[in-house]
């Protein structure tokens, strides 16, 4: 993937200045005004004016833009700009005017590298740039899975080579549709210049996945792992329930030991108790004996 050095062209080329905007606004508001009617063009009918988003960049060959291209970008939305623009405002620093239509959440139902089932082959995904300071989101497609947990991806609305992304950074590709986010389908081909953006292309519920890319073998395996770790578990189990019955019977014959030995003691103290009783009551009868002689 392409790293930006510094320094580094404007994204927004010599247009397209927060400063220039706002005045093109003020110049709209006025016209209307003139007119006698309400400047709509300016209302923020998507109510989207503060929130953080993401914008899409298409594939252009505008040197000063060709470099981000293909890829979502995170911005916090300004102000509503002329037509259906919006001012926006990048984590870098730039500001912009981007179309309404480019514009999507930024929270995605999926971390990167967290995906339940792996990717496999034509399906389309989203690529983590790895940067903290200015992180976008890569349009990808799978080309090859490796063994290694590794994936080959290429870039169709992007300029540059195939290239190996862990797992940890990619994630499927999803676009929202109403209220509800969709995978797009795979196996999706189209010449170039043909298509700007993921949103123009075909669709599917992530229950259908199954039908266009073969998920057997993953299945397969992951109920083998599934399996493996349940008997491993029970290996587990089967291990401690020995050492506690283990543990339970020493406890037992300690017990049996000390209360023999306990019983011992008393027999002892018993026995020890009658010889003492006994020596007792032949005094008894040896100080008996002489009194009945002085009697006499």
């Amino acid at each position: 993937m392409r790293t930006k050095s510094q320094p580094r062209p404007s994204r927004n080329g010599s247009e397209d200045s927060l400063e220039q905007h706002q005045e093109e606004m003020l110049k709209g508001r006025s016209r209307a005004a003139k007119r006698g009617r309400p400047d709509q063009s300016q209302e923020d009918v998507m109510g989207i004016v503060g929130m953080k988003m993401r914008v899409w960049w298409c594939p252009t060959e505008e040197e000063s833009k060709t470099d981000y291209s293909g890829a979502w970008w995170p911005v916090r939305i300004m102000a509503k700009g002329p037509g259906t623009r919006y001012m926006v405002k990048y984590d870098n620093g730039e500001t912009g005017s981007v179309l309404a239509e480019h514009l999507s959440p930024y929270e995605v139902p999926m971390d990167f590298g967290k995906e339940a089932l792996p990717l496999q082959v034509t399906e389309f995904c989203e690529v983590f740039n790895g940067s903290s300071t200015d992180p976008c989101a890569w349009a990808a497609c799978i080309s090859r899975t490796l063994k290694n947990g590794e994936y080959t991806v290429r870039y169709p609305f992007h300029d540059t080579e195939p290239e190996k992304i862990p797992a940890s950074r990619i994630r499927r590709l999803r676009v929202l549709e109403g209220d509800t986010w969709k995978l797009l389908r795979p196996n999706q081909h189209w010449r170039g210049g043909e298509v700007t953006s993921p949103m123009e292309l075909e669709t599917i519920d992530e229950e259908e996945l199954g039908v266009y890319v073969d998920l057997s073998r993953v299945l397969q395996q992951q109920t083998h792992e599934a399996v493996g770790k349940g008997e491993k578990e029970n290996k587990g189990d089967k291990a401690d329930n020995k050492d506690k019955e283990g543990k339970d019977d020493k406890a037992d014959n300690k017990d049996k030991e000390s209360k023999g030995e306990k019983d011992k003691e008393g027999e002892g103290d018993s026995a020890e108790k009658e010889s003492k009783a006994d020596k007792d009551e032949e005094e008894d009868k040896d100080t008996e004996a002489p009194n009945k002689k002085s009697k006499q």
